[in-house]
């Protein structure tokens, strides 16, 4: 199996890195690399400019997923406030379908809810 980079967005928890840490050994989040009080554009620079696929509850990068394509890619968790164990159980549940969007070349952007 491949080895994703995968960026957590303000809106999820920074302790979600080791709860789902099957989904990769590379997980950061954005108050990790000093981006907590960035924009979602800075954000989104840093992702393109280090390899990281972002996940996020934010819509907005839906927005920037269709203006300037991919890198980075974009998951977007559509769930609302959730627990981290919520949070947790959804995206370990949905690894297969997170593993098949990182494979494909020509997707940027994946909506999970």
């Amino acid at each position: 199996m491949m080895t994703y980079q995968f960026i957590l967005d303000n809106n999820l928890s920074v302790n979600l890195i080791n709860q789902i840490s099957e989904l990769s050994t590379e997980i950061s989040h954005v108050s990790i690399v000093a981006l907590e009080r960035s924009s979602d554009m800075e954000i989104w620079q840093y992702a393109k400019q280090n390899g990281y696929t972002i996940i996020t509850k934010d819509s907005d990068f839906k927005t920037l997923s269709n203006l300037f394509d991919c890198p980075p890619k974009v998951i977007r968790v559509n769930c609302g406030n959730q627990t981290n164990t919520y949070m947790r159980d959804m995206l370990l549940s949905k690894s297969n379908t997170i593993f098949r969007f990182m494979e494909k070349i020509d997707e940027c952007y994946l909506e999970l809810n």
